[in-house]
């Protein structure tokens, strides 16, 4: 009933304020005759041809709009940036390894994090990964209808398809409505993995573009089975038994495990100009003045449900396990936005986030949770200083328990149009993760209340990134952080680890003392010799921390060459080559099914090992093939290969998918 009422109320006011008023031709003069028969002819041939309204349309005139009004195009073209998209949430995913199923959590190889823009996270941060948050979500503003199909074959039987349809009822107000959706039933025994998210946008702008509003509504249920990992990965998976080579045969922890997530959100940004907007050729002269209001609420939900409760995450308090955890946040800010040529865009706003968390299990009573308001405080700025262009953004928290503050700044210059430099600076203090601070469970270990007796997290970020056609793309990032949250390890001393499981009863959340320091390098490069193309991503980590609290590679490196052509008389573009993809070894993040979330451990060392993918990509029209061999060096290498202890990398599988446009 909300969706129906929410999205009904933004249809009404587009349709409403979207009317173009009705224009009466002039008459002629009432004297007005001409005897030439000839002239009446050309003179109404003349009308004809000027009524008519011709348009020629491009492929830039259908544009993706971001959470940030930031303006895109929509991309036909065969280039490799797709392949390498071509995933949920399409963006890249070098910063992660997944494991054998697609669904299933990814693997972190640095320290880039999936958090919400404000506010601390429900749990399960690893099942967030595949979670469109608000800052994700794309409108679209379109001349003609146009429609969008993307499908991949899964990991077993299943598959993933994404499908879109944006369209406008007039030059001002358009729609979009997408849901992507997949089944993968993998190739172990217990590692079924499915998901659905509906999204549906829709923006305005007035004819006079003094008000408009970027709104959309987004429900996501993602359901995976939980098998705790392989019983015997020695004598079963990295003996190369031909035994076990059907998957299927190899023993795992859990058959009854099930971990669910769920979420709900509203959303709506818009914006008042209380300036007539300048006509063309006069804004730069113009000051403009606007109001504007975002409003947001969303609901997230997990659980973790077991119907028996093995010794696997120690003593239990109920036969069955039901561990849940809910978050309501309700987001309001107002915003006052002033535009001037000489002093910039600067944009002041105050408002609330209202959370309301709750964590609760079968066999407790009562529930422990979180409720309060968080009122803040901020702004952004952007002005252009001589070659550089500021950008700065700054959230205070004046009131609350939650947040402390974030901002972050850059500039950005260009020197030519073959040099480009970035400089970005960043700050924050909040919670990051809520099954950190407190949590309830039918596990007598799980259960924790740290709201009182942690200080929050602060983190500060310097970075720059500089590009140029023969450098490619140069980036470095350094980080101090202090009081970091993390889930590590508390073992007993008494306690010999041999393998996976005999971690996971002590996982618990810790907080750090000292002051940890990370260094990110990075190198992206493409080059192109005829009709080959190399591409490559290079990656250097460093963190200096006297006890391991965050652990990543220090070398974590993806290259790719290929061919291209236009074969069929030019009817087919094709791309054909090879991705090598490797991360130097180390303590790699253990997996914790009951948690949802990946935990620091010093007792396995895994990674150090080359993944070699063969792919084959072609075009013809608006359609875009992708035919891929994943990790086709398994059967010929010996299989130690995880994701996480316990969690093996995926085997060798090919897997087939498209990308279909439609423009009407």
């Amino acid at each position: 009933m909300r969706l129906i009422f929410f999205f009904g109320w933004c249809l009404y006011t587009g349709l409403l304020l979207a009317q173009d008023p009705v224009v009466k031709p002039e008459g002629t003069a009432a004297g007005q005759k001409t005897s030439d028969s000839l002239k009446q002819l050309v003179a109404r041939l003349d009308q004809k041809m000027q009524a008519k309204d011709t348009v020629y349309l491009t492929i830039k005139d259908y544009k993706i709009i971001s959470a940030l009004r930031d303006t895109t195009h929509v991309d036909t073209t065969m280039s490799f940036v797709q392949d390498k998209n071509l995933n949920y949430l399409r963006r890249d995913a070098f910063a992660y390894l997944p494991m054998a199923n697609m669904g299933q959590p990814r693997a972190p190889l640095s320290l880039e994090r999936h958090q919400s823009e404000n506010a601390p996270m429900v749990g399960a941060s690893a099942a967030h990964d595949f979670y469109w948050e608000a800052s994700d979500m794309r409108y679209y503003h379109v001349p003609t209808p146009l429609s969008e199909m993307t499908f991949k074959t899964s990991v077993g039987e299943g598959h993933y398809l994404d499908a879109l349809i944006a369209l406008n009822t007039s030059k001002q107000f358009n729609l979009s409505i997408a849901h992507t959706g997949f089944r993968s039933q993998g190739d172990y025994l217990y590692d079924l993995a499915k998901s659905s998210s509906f999204r549906m946008t829709a923006n305005y702008q007035s004819a006079d573009q003094r008000y408009g509003y970027l709104a959309h509504v987004a429900g996501q249920k993602s359901n995976r089975v939980e098998s705790g990992g392989l019983v015997q990965p020695e004598a079963q998976f990295e003996s190369d038994d031909p035994t076990f080579a059907n998957r299927l045969r190899i023993d795992q922890f859990f058959s009854d495990a099930r971990s669910t997530v769920v979420g709900k959100r509203y959303f709506m940004d818009q914006w008042l100009y209380l300036t007539r907007i300048a006509k063309p050729g006069t804004e730069a002269r113009k000051s403009k003045l606007s109001l504007g209001l975002t409003a947001q609420y969303e609901t997230r939900f997990v659980q973790f449900a077991q119907s028996a409760a093995p010794d696997y995450f120690g003593p239990a308090l109920s036969a069955a396990i039901n561990d849940k955890s809910e978050l309501k946040q309700r987001d309001l800010f107002f915003s006052a936005r002033f535009q001037n040529p000489i002093l910039g865009d600067l944009k002041a706003e105050a408002g609330s986030i209202h959370i309301d968390y709750r964590s609760m299990a079968a066999s407790q009573s009562t529930q422990l949770g979180f409720q309060g308001t968080e009122w803040m405080v901020g702004g952004t700025y952007r002005k252009n200083i001589g070659i550089w262009q500021l950008d700065a953004f700054l959230r205070y928290t004046l009131s609350g328990t939650a947040t402390a503050h974030q901002g972050r700044a850059s500039l950005l210059t260009e020197f030519s149009e073959d040099h480009r430099l970035t400089l970005g600076a960043e700050s924050a203090s909040r919670w990051s993760d809520w099954s950190q601070v407190i949590r309830v469970s039918d596990y007598a270990g799980f259960a924790w209340d740290h709201s009182s007796d942690w200080s929050m997290p602060k983190q500060y970020t310097l970075s720059a990134q500089y590009q140029q056609s023969w450098l490619g793309s140069l980036s470095a990032q350094a980080q101090v952080m202090d009081s970091q949250l993390y889930f590590g390890t508390a073992l007993p001393q008494d306690v010999a680890v041999l393998a996976h499981q005999d971690m996971a009863p002590y996982v618990r959340p810790m907080q750090t003392r000292q002051t940890l320091k990370y260094l990110q390098l990075t190198s992206e490069k493409t080059l192109t010799f005829g009709r080959w193309t190399w591409d490559h991503k290079l990656m250097y980590q460093k963190i200096d921390q006297s006890d391991p609290v965050f652990q990543v590679p220090e070398w974590n490196v993806r290259a790719s060459i290929f061919y291209s052509d236009e074969v069929f008389r030019k009817a087919m573009e094709i791309q054909t080559g090879v991705t090598a993809r490797y991360f130097s070894s180390f303590y790699m993040n253990g997996y914790h099914p009951l948690l949802g979330t990946f935990y620091t451990q010093d007792q396995f060392m895994l990674g150090g090992r080359p993944m070699f993918d063969l792919f084959f990509n072609a075009k013809v029209d608006q359609t875009r093939f992708f035919l891929k061999a994943e990790h086709f060096n398994a059967p010929f290498s010996t299989p130690n290969y995880y994701a996480a202890p316990g969690f093996p990398y995926r085997d060798f599988v090919i897997r087939f998918g498209f990308v279909w446009n439609f423009f009407s």
